[in-house]
């Protein structure tokens, strides 16, 4: 499972550390998916705002992630040869400014938020935008546990 786990941040890692800086521009697509029901609020209305915002968010990671790659923080807890905890931390932190709304709709009671961001376009804007802070997505024994640090 350890094995697993690496690997798959590993391959995360590898993939999201591209930098465009120096490079012909290229078009990124972020796409971020939240389960409506899963979110907080009293209102099936409320849940569904909760879910657009937060696939939204997830999106925007997506593309900070491929412009500025992703810090990785692992931690595993052996007592007596056996696995007891296993703790990795995958981090990213930038502005991403320019980027578009392609499409935003629900399926299967989810939400999606797809985002385009034609890197060109970002290299000639002069402080305006959207941009998201940081977020943090957690791995332990029970599998993904994201947190997004709202900034945005």
């Amino acid at each position: 499972m350890m094995r697993i786990t690496s690997l798959l941040l590993l391959s995360l890692l590898l993939s999201a550390c591209a930098s465009v800086h120096g490079r012909d521009a290229v078009v990124l697509k972020g796409v971020g998916i939240a389960i409506i029901s899963e979110q907080p609020g009293s209102t099936a209305h409320e849940r569904e705002r909760q879910a657009m915002q937060a696939s939204k968010l997830q999106a925007y990671q997506e593309l900070a992630e491929q412009l500025y790659g992703v810090k990785l923080s692992s931690f595993a807890d052996l007592k007596q040869g056996k696995l007891v905890e296993d703790y990795s931390q995958v981090r990213v932190q930038g502005v991403v400014k320019g980027a578009e709304v392609l499409r935003s709709y629900q399926l299967d009671g989810r939400y999606v938020t797809e985002l385009r961001l034609d890197t060109a376009r970002l290299a000639r804007l002069d402080g305006q935008g959207s941009e998201i802070l940081a977020t943090t997505i957690a791995t332990g024994p029970k599998g993904p546990r994201p947190r997004v640090i709202r900034g945005y």
